[in-house]
This record gives structure tokens, sequence and C-alpha cells, in this order.
């Protein structure tokens, strides 16, 4: 797997931490809040953490048409 603050680091983040635990996390936001410049923490959620995102109540036809009336263009926008 990738190592994220590697990568961090080499892009030019003054911190970049690792957290595996709640308690590490506490002390990398800490340090990420006192770091000078931009900052990246990295955490890892065991997958049984991890909860499946609640599904829309609308279908997907209806997404779609509330989608083609929202890029259609207005009555205003055309007479510009």
């Amino acid at each position: 797997s990738a190592d994220f603050c590697a990568v961090a680091r080499a892009c030019g983040y003054a911190y970049a931490g690792r957290a595996v635990s709640a308690g590490a996390l506490d002390d990398r936001l800490r340090e990420a809040a006192a770091s000078p410049g931009p900052a990246m923490v990295e955490v890892y959620v065991s997958a049984e953490e991890t909860a499946v995102p609640p599904r829309p109540a609308i279908q997907p036809s209806e997404v779609a048409g509330r989608f083609r009336t929202f890029a259609a263009p207005s009555a205003d926008l055309s007479a510009a």
C-alpha cells in the first residue's frame, strides 16, 4: 500500500503523520495544528468500523430528471 505520509512530505507538506488509534489521532491532530504550514494526517480505520453509506430515498430515474432540469439552460440565460 502507498505511504501517504511520504507522498505528503515529498509534496512539501510541513507535517505528515499517521494515526492508528484514537489516542494517536488526538496526538497527530495536535501536531498537525501546531505545524507552520500544510498538514496531512493519515487515519487508519478498521474494516469492522466502516459504515455503509445510506442509499438515496429516490429512484435513479428521479435523480436523472432532477439533473436534466438543473442542467437545462434557463430562459433568462439564453436571452443574454
